[in-house]
């Protein structure tokens, strides 16, 4: 068999590899025996140059018809960029996250260091344990968090930990650490310096026992922008609303999400059909 060469997310040129296809299936909760039958059929279609990134498409597109539960969990990396700047922003998303794992959190706010104040993304406690956090958002799906990044965290957290407001909760018996958090990956140079001096990383399938990903499936705490029934305009809605997490939609029902966001029967249909699909994975298969 010829080897097939496709274009990756950082534009570079790799040999194509069925098996990265079926692990990121088997990953999404697909049984061996759908992942195989969607691996072969997107392998004899696949083509010299084709897009990685289109790839993928073509896959969630047959996962969803599939099994759509499956199909829906397919898209967790690319819901988490549709966050984005002008949506709702990641790092009040991320703290979210961390006060649904029992954290006590706090959202963009400043600790005086020895030299100067610094702006905290967002502030996560529990246990006398505190993160002061970076997060790193990217809209590009081939961006990697580079060295520089873990550089600067890193000297600003030890200017911090000279001020007033670190030296004392230190002394209170707490323990301090920088976390850098991103939606994507970070460059080995990245992972070997925070190794070297101690911080903490939160990426795409970073750490490897515990990713992101594996935070957000931990509790179920996918984004709503991982429905494929929600389009831009329904996503301001929900954002309006203060609705984040699909698992609180399960709180709801279609007349109260009518009623509170305005929005039609169908729509609201879809949505806790996707919604209940998701998280239940109690939907009859959509041929």
């Amino acid at each position: 068999m010829n080897k097939i060469y496709v274009i990756n997310n950082m534009g570079e040129r790799e040999l194509f590899s069925p098996g990265k296809l079926l692990k990121s299936a088997r990953r999404s909760g697909a049984d061996k025996e759908l992942a195989d039958r969607v691996v072969g059929i997107i392998s004899n279609q696949v083509r010299n140059e084709d897009r990685t990134l289109d790839i993928y498409r073509v896959m969630k597109s047959l996962l969803l018809k599939e099994e759509r539960s499956v199909g829906i969990k397919f898209s967790l990396k690319e819901s988490i960029r549709k966050l984005g700047p002008t949506g709702y922003p990641f790092e009040i998303y991320m703290a979210e996250v961390f006060k649904r794992h029992g954290f006590k959190t706090k959202v963009e706010t400043f600790v005086k260091g020895k030299a100067t104040d610094y702006e905290i993304d967002f502030q996560a406690e529990k246990e006398k344990n505190m993160y002061l956090a970076e997060c790193k958002f990217h809209d590009d799906v081939g961006s990697r968090v580079d060295i520089n990044v873990i550089l600067i965290a890193y000297a600003g957290l030890l200017d911090m930990l000279g001020g007033k407001y670190c030296l004392n909760y230190k002394n209170d018996g707490g323990k301090i650490k920088r976390l850098v958090a991103t939606n994507t990956k970070f460059t080995n140079k990245a992972i070997s310096f925070a190794k070297c001096y101690g911080m903490d990383l939160l990426g795409w399938h970073y750490p490897e026992d515990g990713g992101i990903e594996k935070y957000i499936e931990n509790m179920k705490l996918y984004p709503i922008t991982i429905l494929p029934s929600i389009n831009k305009n329904l996503l301001e809605v929900f954002f309006n609303a203060g609705i984040i997490f699909c698992i609180d939609l399960l709180n709801m029902d279609e007349q109260k999400l009518i009623k509170n966001l305005h929005i039609s029967l169908k729509d609201a249909q879809k949505i806790m059909f996707d919604a209940k699909s998701l998280l239940n994975n109690n939907e009859q298969r959509i041929g």
